[in-house]
């Protein structure tokens, strides 16, 4: 169980740096990924669906310094698990959570995502986020102000990604939802063509994008069985 331990930073890091975040204000240092402001857009997709889903928690895989799922947090009122394998990241993300009166909401959970389950997150969870790296390494050299293992996905850019939606589809409720953070729609339609040709172990169907700008886009993934897609399809 050390992968789940919060533990402290055991030397004091760079000095931080500061901003606010749609009224969050937030702290980081150049360890890990400074927020970026489009993530609010997947912060407020992920209220406007918590409206209509279960009760539960929510769950948000690499969620850096907690900004995205400590918006939806805040505004869905409901409670969540943070999860990242930096542990400069989850620091962050436990104060940056205590600022803003959420540390009775929110659990920081440091652990190195795998593709299996979360040790000690509940399963049936109606709600799980996703930001993984998903740069490809060739295009890393246009990213070199930002720490490579934040954003680093690998020959493709999805080897992280698939790893993560292993991992969610262990936890999501089955009329559940996902919401990943891609690389715009083509790696959008790629993941999706993925889940459908080539990623038989997710049992993960792509269902809405909400392109961001040019270069980033959210994806809406909801399991196989899932009501609301039956639903779509229609009876026969």
């Amino acid at each position: 169980m050390d992968d789940v331990i919060e533990r402290p930073i055991a030397t004091p890091g760079p000095t931080p740096s500061r901003c606010s975040l749609d009224g969050l204000d937030l702290t980081w240092d150049d360890r890990v990924l400074a927020p970026r402001p489009w993530t609010q857009l997947h912060s407020r997709w992920a209220t406007e669906l918590a409206a209509s889903l279960e009760p539960g928690p929510l769950l948000e895989l690499c969620c850096g310094v907690g900004h995205t799922g400590l918006l939806a947090v805040r505004d869905s009122g409901r409670a969540g698990a943070l999860v990242d394998a930096n542990p400069v990241a989850c620091h962050h993300a436990r104060r940056n959570a205590r600022c803003a009166g959420l540390a009775g909401s929110v659990r920081v959970i440091e652990h190195r995502i795998d593709g299996g389950p979360v040790p000690g997150v509940p399963f049936e969870i109606p709600l799980v986020m996703a930001d993984p790296p998903y740069l490809r390494t060739s295009d890393l050299d246009q990213h070199r102000t930002d720490p490579s293992s934040a954003v680093d996905g690998g020959d493709d850019g999805l080897e992280l990604v698939r790893t993560v939606l292993r991992t969610a589809s262990f936890h999501l409720s089955p009329d559940g939802v996902c919401l990943l953070q891609v690389r715009g729609r083509r790696q959008a339609d790629l993941v999706a063509r993925r889940l459908r040709e080539d990623w038989q172990d997710i049992p993960l169907v792509a269902s809405e994008v909400r392109q961001l700008d040019d270069d980033r886009a959210i994806q809406l993934l909801r399991p196989t069985g899932s009501q609301a897609l039956i639903g779509a399809v229609g009876p026969g």
